[in-house]
């Protein structure tokens, strides 16, 4: 009977072999799989602010750039893009003074014009996310949190996700079977997706959303 536990995993990684890099270093790392364009992710960090961008397709046809804090892990901005087929979509997600968030969303096309805003919006305990996971291993390390809201856009929706541990098996090919996985919860407790990570950089190594195809990611762009 396999018993998960990624402390211990962690633990037994530390005493084997020490981790490579810190946790979520920068660099950019490439995913490959089917059902769509290959996403890619990069990650940058300066000072205290840790910027993610993720990008799917070759010709960069949705990208979504966040900055969020290093150590708290609270959003302070984001900002998403599309361009295809003669429409263009653009949403911002902004930080206010007391915690709350300006979220905007506006789509372009030849039928004209549609916007759609909120105001200081307030999550609560809950750290805000936008359509990239590739975060949430890290995050749900660093802050232990226990839901995460997962911001929608065209019309815009909040939902509340629950990560939690599993042991996820059998783990996808090309993933090592010494990596954590985490079990996403949506609407009704429904499970809506896994992540697999490395346990030493939480660096998602794989994932799959709903009856989607799994990606997993290939060596460091």
């Amino acid at each position: 009977m396999r018993v998960y536990s990624p402390l211990l995993a962690l633990l037994l990684l530390g005493a084997s072999s020490p981790c490579a890099r810190g946790p979520l270093s920068a660099g950019t790392y490439g995913f490959v799989g089917g059902g769509g364009p290959p996403p890619s992710e990069s990650v940058s960090v300066s000072g205290n602010v840790m910027t993610v961008q993720q990008a799917l397709g070759d010709r960069m046809f949705t990208t979504i750039t966040a900055a969020y804090d290093a150590k708290t892990q609270a959003l302070a901005y984001l900002k998403r893009e599309a361009n295809c087929c003669g429409s263009y979509w653009f949403s911002s997600v902004t930080r206010n003074a007391d915690g709350t968030y300006d979220i905007e969303a506006q789509m372009t096309s030849g039928q004209g014009v549609y916007k759609e805003s909120r105001s200081h919006f307030n999550g609560g305990t809950a750290l805000i996310n936008a359509g990239d996971f590739f975060i949430v291993p890290w995050m749900y390390h660093v802050t232990h949190i226990a839901q995460i809201v997962e911001l929608s856009f065209s019309p815009i929706r909040t939902d509340l996700i629950r990560p939690e541990e599993t042991a996820a098996a059998p783990f996808p090919e090309g993933v090592p079977s010494h990596d954590g996985a985490l079990l996403l919860r949506g609407v009704d407790n429904k499970p809506m997706g896994t992540l697999w990570y490395d346990p030493c950089t939480f660096t998602l190594d794989a994932y799959k959303l709903g009856a989607g195809t799994v990606w997993v990611r290939t060596a460091d762009l």
